[in-house]
């Protein structure tokens, strides 16, 4: 199942993670994120990859507010990209680029559509994704049940 559409957003990180994110980083911190406005279009856009958990969403993410993102460069890339693909290591990566382009909608795995992607470009099969990436779907659903508990402290009811 593919899900989402193909407009840029700005990956999301905890406070936790941009602390671990400049300590590891040769970048001075203004450069790597970026302070944005909680919008009504960004609340919606989150809400809509956590169909399950609205209230959530707009208590961590209340409208007016800021979070943090990644910072993107002119183009829409993210300032971490490489030649080679993403600098930091994979224990350094924010939770969402670890799970990237993989994602749990209602308890089921998707993929989210984007023709930016390089590995979707190469397949849009979950299943070679996988293979691609190194990863099982017992792997996802732990970095997902870790991004629930980082972004909203909510454990997973099956743990």
């Amino acid at each position: 199942m593919v899900y989402g559409d193909n407009d840029a957003h700005n990956t999301v990180v905890s406070r936790e993670e941009a602390l671990l994110i400049a300590s590891v980083s040769s970048c001075p911190g203004s450069d790597l994120f970026m302070t944005e406005s909680n919008t009504e279009a960004f609340i919606k856009r989150t809400g809509s990859i956590f169909p399950d958990r609205p209230e959530d969403v707009v208590r961590v993410f209340p409208l007016n507010g800021e979070h943090t993102s990644l910072s993107v460069d002119c183009f829409g890339r993210c300032t971490l990209l490489g030649s080679e693909g993403c600098v930091l290591g994979h224990g350094e990566k924010p939770l969402f680029c670890r799970i990237y382009p993989f994602w749990f909608i209602n308890g089921i795995l998707v993929t989210f559509n984007n023709d930016r992607c390089l590995a979707l470009q190469q397949t849009p099969d979950p299943a070679e994704l996988m293979v691609l990436f190194g990863v099982d779907e017992p792997g996802l659903r732990e970095i997902y049940d870790e991004i629930l508990l980082k972004w909203f402290g909510v454990k997973p009811e099956n743990k």
